[in-house]
């Protein structure tokens, strides 16, 4: 009698399912591979959002202010005086010398 894959009268669970978990594996790696070569690196998951945690606010008036003065459009006077009028103080909201003690 040949053995033929199948106990006591059927196929055995624990292989079917290692089975198919290879199986997915194999074939989503693969489209995963293929996918990434196609996009190069730009494949991302989620939201744009996500994918660059470290980007600044622009809706926040005191980033605009900050940026502004970086790019050189505003002088440190104009800074100084845009910063008290936004309520942060001449050296920012969370400097020592802004918070009274």
């Amino acid at each position: 009698m040949w053995y033929d894959g199948f106990t006591m009268g059927g196929p055995n669970p624990f292989s079917i399912i290692a089975t198919f978990l290879l199986m997915v594996g194999v074939f989503g790696g693969g489209a995963y591979l293929i996918a990434k070569s196609v996009t190069g690196d730009k494949l991302h998951f989620g939201s744009s959002h996500q994918s660059q945690p470290n980007r600044l606010d622009d809706s926040d008036p005191k980033v605009i202010l900050d940026r502004r003065f970086a790019n050189g459009e505003i002088s440190v006077d104009q800074y100084k005086e845009a910063l008290d009028l936004l309520g942060y103080g001449s050296f920012g909201a969370h400097s020592p010398s802004s918070e009274s003690i």
